[in-house]
């Protein structure tokens, strides 16, 4: 499918989605660095700057990571070159009371990843199809903090290396128009 953006943005947000389908090809701790670099400077509510991250670039943390996925996820993930876990503190750090939009500004930190390894050459996939507490307990988190995504990284890759089922989903996907997504009042 060929994006085309109703109005004159730029293409990064067209180049960007979420692939399933990852090549052979590493990516450097340097590489994932400049991609948190990105994340590191995105808003937050009163610059608490919730988000944490778990990064898995070795064959036996990829392992371990694919393991607390869906089944469905399970099927492609393992191929990306790194695995990350985007996790927030739910309480503020000054006063220790809830921090209502820690979520929130945990996927602001995701969508600067997700431009900045776009800019990169490199693709990412986020997924919400993970078991929250056998993730938790593999990053051996304290109460205070939560997983908000995983996400896959690496260099698209062949839709064949996929399962059959999977590969007819492997291309970018379309978008409502923004007028249906005002609302009014």
């Amino acid at each position: 499918m060929q994006r085309k953006a109703d109005k004159d943005i730029n293409p990064v947000f067209l180049e960007r989605w979420s692939p399933r389908a990852f090549s052979d090809e590493p990516i450097t701790q340097e590489q994932i660095l400049t991609i948190l670099e990105a994340a590191r400077w995105s808003p937050s509510c009163y610059n608490e700057q919730p988000w944490r991250f778990a990064v898995a670039l070795s064959e036996e943390k990829k392992k371990a990571f694919v393991e607390t996925l869906v089944k469905p996820n399970q099927a492609w993930a393992g191929g990306a070159a790194a695995l990350i876990y985007i996790v927030y503190k739910k309480t503020y750090m000054q006063s220790g009371n809830p921090n209502e939009w820690a979520f929130f500004d945990a996927g602001a930190s995701w969508m600067a990843m997700a431009l900045q390894s776009q800019m990169m050459g490199i693709s990412m996939h986020a997924m919400a199809g993970f078991k929250q507490q056998k993730a938790a307990e593999l990053l051996g988190l304290s109460d205070d903090y939560a997983v908000a995504a995983a996400v896959a990284v690496g260099r698209k890759g062949d839709k064949t290396r996929l399962p059959e089922q999977i590969q007819a989903m492997e291309e970018p996907s379309g978008r409502m128009p923004a007028e249906d997504l005002l609302i009014d009042f």
